[in-house]
């Protein structure tokens, strides 16, 4: 008989490392690595797991014959073995200070069953050791307990096999991984772990670094982002688990960092030790290969780091290496000891060994993922019967509701007899809504996996592990075909651009956004009811007392209002067509407001709705009469930016019934003829209205920039920010300014109805809060209420006289032109005006956000202004964003240019990793990528060529992929190919169909810059529909839009100037620009401008 050496996966003392040795041939008999049975952690505590409980799951082969035993016995340098006899029925019981245990004995004609086809890459270099043994020790010991694995990944893609792998067979409740290399165009999908939850923070502005947290779905987990907790690439997770609040991070330090990082992580220490939690883990590579962590010592530079983890009581309980000779993934634990840690084998493709730690958190015996789920009651309109739902509304009894005239009880017929019709033909379902993501395997192959995972821990067969891999990977085959499948019918399909569309949010899907988690000064809240109650306490905080409006308290409301014009407007004609019209207008959309009422039933109903609804708006006008169950709105918290823990950075939005927006839009309509044909509405005001948008805004606001400096004047503008402005409206004083404009009863009692008395409700899924009052503010996400704002802030721009102000909703800046040698009475100016709008602020009840206030000079980088608003200085700002579009003082919008190319290159990435059909790829870019490349083309026209180069790079790159590289085509050719222009082509298109509807009054401009030429008392050749030229100065001006364009537009053909429509117009100019020999003529003088793009 002879006795085989076994590689056991047991640990020696906490914590240990259970290292590979080099050079060694795999053949070669390795010594038995075991542990104690009793392990120590740092503090000298024993956890109860006695060595001899688990002879079941030391042996990795089969073992037959068991009648000798080996004893192990512990020599200086190694464990050997050592022959005993056979034990006898009186032999004493091992106890905890045994240094041997029984593994039994083998025969040495049967081979071990270890399985040859254990794949290297999931077991690393040495098949009979590994991550496998270690992980199968830790699923032994501690499969009850809460155990987290660090890993230092360098990239996790090309390590997701392996990822997949260890977790279906072992399913680690926490996997912690640094060096995960992710960017932001790799989704969520692409990194995502069957049956687990996970979170990422990805190195901004650089490769590499980034961390990476998986939490399995039983587990009650949501990010923890706090602006107090802002150490560069560190992730925080909550976890809840039986009672017990745990907070774990993942924190990476690229090395040579920690003078900057040190700060840094010892206020973040500080401030988690405040926190209220039950324990608080940090894992992570620290890179700190000089301290000693036996000790703990290390050089004089770490003496405060280290004294303020003595301080705070956190402990760090790796002290093994974990590359090379040196500790640098580590684990500090605060109010917390780990039952085990073990330093295991490198982890496949990386050079950072794997962290194990156990920790005393039992897992709860029934957790389920679907404890957590959420109910949602829903209609499943895309098996609706329209047509039965037609007849039967019509068949309903209509004869009360078309006599009466008591509002509320036709109200309360037309949603019953409603209701009773959805209710028969679609009615009510209930669905279960997990917080996970959906898994991509389906219950057959999880059926098989769960079978040979049961069977790899039953017979300890490593040849599982070989089928396990070839599973995971026919799933993966099976995900790829399923997903071109997907692709091959959007593409069939007759709306392919929105199939494909939905089906890319579909796989950009990340982790659920849903608010699990807020922190209110220092308190957590975690409960859906409490988080409802909070956002509604926060929100409704917003508001204006209702003190503040009583008519004695404000001298406006003491006055009869000022009338602005002779002109009034006090009612509005519902007519059944135009209720039909806006109907069609409508979105088809699942969601309603309190009601329950959604959009496919107004849209898909029938003729007889909208007759229905003239009654009901009839009536609401007539009498005055906003209906009290349109009143109560839900609302939907909103995240704007910064931590999404922190209520302060939402903003409310109201989900109003559907039949209200439809009225709304019509009384809105109505109003709006009546201002702009009044002249009521400033022509600054671009926010909001029919004909003027954002870029009309950017147009007016930089051609009076750029003409201002061609004549050499310094520009000065002031960027103000109103602080909750929507929300901090006073209806009395709206209501008194609408009555200066005109608006009379009936139709101004009903705007009243409309703005008082008004409840909110905050929704997440299935929880609400209790209703709380809106006492002031216009409504956020209903039709009319913008139009509202509009008005209240109308006279603002009569607080400037010397400067122009350009508005865009509550976005304001106002632009001043000066000399330098004129700088002091300048300022003098600015300052009275700057005082003018605190004084109008403080009328209004609306206040500034002075944090955003700020201002910018062009054409004088070094020059000092000492401007106050409401007693605060304004700051300098070097960088703007405004209206989506970043610049700064020297006007060459590289910032812009910079931000574009990489939204796009993101979103191409993400599209070229997961799209598999290239027609599909194609419809994408158009749909999806180039518009980000579109936005505000007349700016990105006046850029330096470099820059417009940069933007072209983008196409370039697609094409190229696409088409592959073995395409020798030039870039020309590539586009024509695809039936693509190149992006500078279609800027050209763009901005000319933008010159001619300006220049036609289609688009608003207050600029007079754009405009037809004086024809003389002839016409020359040529010369009819010509624009007027302009001289310039500077290429800053030469180069912007209206004196570009201008000189472009009449070098177009008369056939072209002179259409009559935007449609002929584009048609005649598509044809005429895809003619390459009059590219050079739209260029001149500058003919080689355009060859530049010809490049390759």
């Amino acid at each position: 008989m002879v006795i085989t050496r076994i590689q056991s996966f047991f640990i020696p003392r906490v914590p240990v490392s259970v290292e590979k040795t080099a050079g060694r041939d795999v053949n070669t008999p390795k010594p038995l690595v075991l542990a104690p049975s009793l392990h120590e952690n740092r503090n000298g505590l024993v956890h109860p797991y006695p060595l001899d409980t688990l002879d079941t799951c030391t042996s990795i082969g089969q073992i037959k014959n068991p009648t000798h035993f080996c004893n192990l016995t512990k020599n200086k340098s190694s464990l050997v073995y050592s022959k005993s006899s056979t034990p006898t029925p009186n032999s004493p019981p091992k106890t905890a200070h045994n240094n041997s245990i029984d593994i039994g004995e083998h025969d040495a004609g049967t081979p071990l069953n270890i399985g040859s086809s254990c794949p290297a890459e999931l077991l690393g270099a040495e098949p009979y050791s590994g991550l496998t043994n270690e992980l199968k020790y830790f699923k032994c010991y501690f499969n009850s307990h809460l155990y987290v694995i660090l890993i230092n990944a360098r990239s996790v893609l090309n390590k997701l096999p392996m990822l997949r792998a260890l977790t279906v067979i072992y399913k680690p409740p926490v996997i912690v991984i640094t060096e995960s290399w992710c960017h932001s165009d790799i989704l969520d999908d692409e990194i995502s772990l069957d049956n687990y939850t996970h979170f990422r923070c990805d190195r901004e502005g650089g490769k590499g670094g980034g961390c990476l947290m998986y939490f399995l779905n039983e587990l009650t987990v949501s990010q923890l982002e706090s602006s107090t907790l802002n150490m560069p690439e560190t992730l925080w997770v909550n976890v809840h688990l039986n009672n017990v609040t745990a907070l774990i991070g993942c924190s990476y330090r690229a090395p040579g960092t920690f003078s900057n990082y040190e700060t840094q992580l010892i206020n973040t220490l500080e401030q988690l030790t405040d926190l209220q939690y039950d324990h608080k883990i940090l894992c992570g590579d620290f890179n700190l290969p000089e301290i000693n962590w036996d000790i703990p010592t290390g050089p004089t530079k770490f003496d405060k780091f280290l004294d303020t983890l003595d301080i705070l009581g956190w402990k760090q309980t790796v002290t093994t290496p974990t590359r090379g000779n040196n500790v640098l993934d580590l684990i500090f634990c605060h109010n917390i000891s780990p039952l085990s840690t073990l330093v295991g084998s490198e982890f496949p493709g990386s050079d950072h060994k794997t962290v194990m730690c156990a920790l005393p958190i039992p897992l709860s015996s029934n957790a389920s993922h679907t404890s957590t789920s959420q109910q949602v009651i829903y209609r499943n309109y895309s098996k609706a019967n329209w047509a039965l739902v037609e007849s039967m509304l019509r068949s309903s009894k209509w004869d009360e509701y078309f006599t009466t005239d008591d509002l509320s009880r036709a109200l309360t017929i037309f949603y019953h007899n409603s209701n009773i019709c959805l209710d028969a033909v679609i009615p009510l379902q209930t669905l279960k809504v997990s917080p996970h993501r959906k898994s991509f395997i389906k219950p057959k192959d999880r059926k098989k996996l769960k079978k040979l995972s049961t069977s790899y821990f039953k017979h300890h067969d490593f040849g599982t592990l070989g089928l396990i891999l070839k599973t995971l990977s026919s799933i993966t085959q099976a995900q790829d075909f399923r997903m071109r499948k997907e692709e091959r019918i959007a593409v069939a399909s007759p709306a392919r651009a929105y199939a494909l569309t939905e089906i890319l949010r579909k796989r950009m899907n990340r982790k659920n956004h849903s608010i699990s988690l807020l922190i209110d000064k220092g308190r957590l809240c975690t409960n859906s009811a409490d988080i409802c109650e909070l956002f509604n306490k926060t929100f409704a905080g917003n508001y204006l007392k209702p003190s503040v409006q009583l008519l004695d308290i404000h001298p406006i409301t003491k006055m009869a209002p000022t009338p602005l014009t002779p002109n009034q407007i006090s009612t509005v004609q519902f007519t059944y067509a135009d209720i039909n019209q806006t109907i069609r207008t409508l979105k088809s959309s699942k969601g309603f407001g309190t009601d329950g009422i959604s959009s496919y039933f107004y849209k898909y109903g029938g003729p007889d709705i909208p007759l229905l609804l003239l009654k009901i708006f009839t009536m609401s006008l007539e009498t005055q009469t906003y209906p009290d169950i349109w009143k109560t709105t839900f609302i939907m918290p909103k995240h704007k930016s910064g931590s999404k823990t922190e209520v302060s950075n939402y903003r409310p939005i109201n989900i109003t019934p559907i039949a209200s927006r439809i009225m709304e839009r019509l009384v809105k309509n109505n109003l709006i003829k009546h201002m702009l044909s009044c002249n009521i509405i400033s022509p600054n005001q671009h926010g909001f209205l029919k004909s003027r948008s954002c870029l009309t805004c950017h147009l007016d606001f930089f051609n009076f920039v750029t003409s201002s400096r061609d004549r050499r004047q310094l520009v000065l503008v002031i960027y103000f920010d109103i602080s909750k402005a929507f929300d901090r409206v006073d209806h009395l004083l709206l209501t008194n300014k609408l009555n200066s404009l005109g608006i009379r009863d009936p139709l101004l009692g009903w705007l009243k109805s409309f703005l008082n008395n008004r409840s909110q409700i905050v929704k997440l899924g299935s929880a609400t809060s209790k209703p709380s009052p809106i006492t002031s503010g216009v409504v956020q996400g209903s039709v009319i209420g913008p139009l509202l704002f509009t008005l209240y802030i109308n006279d603002i721009c009569a607080c400037f006289t010397h400067g122009k102000p350009f508005i865009f909703a509550d976005d304001l800046k106002v632009a001043y032109t000066f000399q330098r040698d004129d700088l002091g009475n300048f300022e003098n100016v600015v300052q009275k005006e700057l005082d003018k709008m605190a004084a109008w602020s403080s009328l209004w009840n609306l206040q500034f956000n002075l944090n955003k206030c700020g201002w910018i000079c062009f054409g004088a980088p070094s020059i000092d202004l000492k401007l106050t608003l409401q007693s605060a200085n304004l700051t300098r700002l070097r960088n703007v964003v405004d209206l989506g579009l970043r610049y700064s003082s020297d006007l060459t919008f590289s910032e812009q240019v910079a931000s574009q190319t990489r939204k796009s290159r993101m979103l191409l990435g993400c599209i070229l990793r997961n799209f598999h059909d290239n027609e599909a790829k194609l419809i994408l870019y158009k749909t999806c990528v180039r518009p980000l490349l579109e936005y505000c083309p007349f700016i990105i026209s006046s850029t330096r060529t470099r820059d417009k180069l940069r933007m072209e790079s983008i196409q370039r790159y697609f094409t190229s992929k696409l088409l592959g590289y073995d395409c020798k085509e030039d870039y020309i050719s590539r586009c024509m190919i695809l039936k693509l222009d190149p992006l500078w082509t279609r800027r050209l298109i763009i901005n000319l169909i933008f010159f001619f509807k300006v220049l036609h009054k289609i688009s608003f401009s207050g600029n007079r810059d754009i405009q037809f030429a004086q024809e003389g008392s002839y016409d020359l050749r040529n010369q009819t529909s010509t624009v007027t030229t302009h001289s310039f100065k500077s290429t800053l001006r030469e180069n912007f839009f209206t004196v570009m364009y201008s000189k472009i537009w009449n070098s177009l053909p008369l056939d072209i100037r002179t259409c009559s429509s935007v449609t002929s117009f584009k048609r005649s100019l598509y044809r005429l620009l895809h003619s390459t020999d009059y590219i050079n003529k739209l260029f001149t003088p500058r003919t080689n401008q355009a060859l530049i793009y010809y490049s390759t």
